[in-house]
């Protein structure tokens, strides 16, 4: 991005953005499963898999922190479309993200909406990811933050979390809930369980549900 176009992007952050940092709160809906593989305003076609979203104004490539005022989960989206184009609500999430925030067999839900770039990405770029993969039996204790059906999803969580607990392992755990495929992710191996709490309440602001797991009892 040129110094111009930044410069224009920390202007409208100055003149729209409240003094706190969550941006906007109202009422979130998700993209219908017809719109499946159609082109969103930035060019890129929609993926129900994908964790995006749309906004009536934000630039293309602003990533946000969506947040169930309902049920306090969190969710990290990119908008990519513009929309939603009805007036009560403020943004249109992607498939996955609504999964996320455990809102799809309702439609709507009130959320809130912060910021998390301060620069917008550019909307065509490509998302690759790069890991070590292998089985692991861990021992002791963990903590799980979410479980989705979505890969995808759980490779950006993942990702997010990493950087953010760069010196805490992060496991993959699939599984079967209901004779459905999920798959867990779960942060940390700890000798005790006193020590997974210490990074379960640092995590409480974020991933209220977020829970204890003591790997043995998988074993």
């Amino acid at each position: 991005m040129n110094f111009f176009k930044l410069l224009l992007f920390v202007s409208f952050l100055a003149l729209y953005l409240p003094a706190h940092s969550q941006y906007q709160t109202g009422k979130a809906s998700y993209y219908a499963d017809k719109f499946e593989g159609k082109k969103t305003a930035s060019g890129e076609h929609y993926r129900g898999d994908r964790l995006t979203a749309a906004h009536p104004s934000l630039p293309f490539g602003t990533r946000l922190k969506i947040t169930n005022l309902h049920n306090h989960k969190v969710v990290h989206v990119r908008v990519n479309d513009r929309g939603p184009f009805v007036s009560t609500r403020i943004i249109d999430l992607s498939r996955a993200a609504a999964e996320a925030l455990d809102f799809v067999n309702l439609g709507l839900a009130d959320v809130s909406i912060d910021i998390l770039t301060d620069s917008a990405i550019a909307a065509q770029t490509q998302e690759f990811y790069t890991f070590s993969i292998h089985k692991t039996r861990p021992k002791g204790f963990g903590v799980q933050v979410m479980s989705l059906t979505k890969m995808e999803a759980l490779l950006e969580t993942g990702e997010l979390l990493a950087q953010k607990y760069d010196t805490v392992k992060v496991t993959l755990q699939p599984k079967k809930v209901k004779n459905k495929r999920v798959y867990a992710l779960i942060l940390g191996v700890f000798d005790t369980r006193k020590e997974a709490m210490v990074l379960k309440n640092k995590l409480s602001n974020d991933y209220s549900d977020s829970y204890i797991v003591e790997f043995s009892k998988f074993q």
